[in-house]
């Protein structure tokens, strides 16, 4: 948190304001297993990632993961400027209305951690998909 918490000080957005780092102290696995699939959900972990989700939809700008919930944040304020960084199936709801994010003048070392991220989009797959 310390580290996050450095290299935002004196960032500022396109509008000028200052960019601000939130963390919850919110449940977050230990492992590889997502908490919310296992055997026992902690005690208010529903109240976690729903002030999670309303938090990044105040944001000016969102850059989403493979996270389903950060895709909700787009339901709570349809006008959010959201992009994933990561490939999807392009009728996967709610993803279907995310663009994926383009970085043609970023660094080289940007563009190849986005390469393998970002290889099949479009292509189909499991899950709750929008028809087409």
């Amino acid at each position: 948190a310390e580290l996050a918490r450095s290299r935002t000080v004196g960032l500022r957005s396109k509008a000028k304001r200052e960019v601000k780092l939130l963390m919850n102290n919110a449940v977050r696995s230990g492992d590889d297993q997502a908490v919310h699939k296992r055997a026992v959900c902690a005690p208010g972990l529903a109240r976690e990632a729903l002030l999670d989700v309303l938090t990044l939809s105040r944001c000016d700008i969102v850059l989403k993961t493979s996270s389903q919930l950060s895709a909700w944040a787009k339901i709570f304020r349809p006008t959010l400027p959201i992009y994933r960084v990561n490939a999807f199936n392009k009728r996967w709801f709610p993803d279907a209305d995310i663009p994926l994010y383009e970085a043609p003048d970023a660094p080289d070392n940007i563009r190849s951690l986005l390469h393998p991220l970002q290889e099949g989009e479009g292509e189909s797959g499991g899950g709750a998909l929008l028809p087409e």
